[in-house]
């Protein structure tokens, strides 16, 4: 084939003095027969005269087709509210139940009151009757003493009933939120109190005493018995009964 080399692979490249072995085959080069310069002025007179414009347009159009991103907002939201409402409903429920109990408890210690009012009524009644009984004679000293007891335990109920009445009061004002109006109490004034001020505590008067508490003196002192102890050989005397 014409003008075709093919290179021996066996033949060294370079020989012993150092110089490059085999023929070399020039290639004619054709230059072109008009060359062009350009540089930042002819850039810049292109700018300036727009001789090669960039024209570019754009349009977005968005459609929302079922806009998951909305419906997961809106279902949080129905969520969220749903929950707020079943908290409101519990601490309304909670409220209800707590003024309810306390009223209960309030509603008890009325009933128990009076009960032991009336208990004590009676012991106060029975022990009268067994005083009576000893001064005729047909009555000891011990079922007396026992009268007694019993109309000191009566009493003694009575006192227990009346601070029981007292804190259930107190409760129910607690839950029905209403403890500084029922006590009279002004927490703006509060702010005001000095030292040498009496303070008052709810259910307590200005000097620190309970309200309603019953009189500790209509419970009458235990009577000496004239009868003998019992366990004694003697015996009551009978009255004589004068029937002239």
């Amino acid at each position: 084939m014409p003008n075709t080399y093919s290179a021996d692979l066996t033949e060294p490249i370079v020989g012993a003095n150092g110089l490059p072995t085999g023929q070399f085959i020039s290639q004619p080069v054709t230059l072109a027969s008009r060359t062009t310069s350009t540089g930042l002025t002819n850039a810049l007179d292109a700018l300036v005269t727009n001789q090669f414009p960039t024209y570019g347009a754009q349009l977005n159009f968005t459609l929302p087709i079922r806009n998951r991103a909305a419906q997961a907002d809106a279902a949080l939201a129905v969520l969220t509210q749903r929950q707020d409402l079943t908290r409101l409903q519990q601490t309304q429920n909670t409220i209800i139940i707590g003024i309810r109990n306390a009223q209960i408890a309030l509603e008890q210690a009325r009933a128990s009151l009076t009960a032991a009012q009336a208990a004590y009524v009676l012991a106060q009644q029975s022990e009268a009757a067994e005083e009576k009984k000893l001064q005729f004679g047909t009555s000891s000293s011990e079922l007396v003493v026992q009268q007694q007891e019993l109309l000191a335990a009566a009493a003694g109920t009575d006192v227990r009933d009346e601070v029981n009445l007292v804190e259930a009061k107190v409760n129910f004002d607690a839950a029905m939120a209403r403890t500084f109006a029922v006590n009279n109490v002004d927490v703006i004034s509060a702010k005001n109190i000095t030292s040498g001020s009496d303070t008052k505590i709810p259910g307590t008067t200005a000097s620190g005493e309970l309200y309603d508490l019953p009189d500790l003196n209509r419970i009458p002192p235990a009577k000496p018995s004239s009868a003998p102890p019992s366990g004694s050989n003697a015996t009551a005397t009978p009255v004589q009964q004068n029937h002239n």
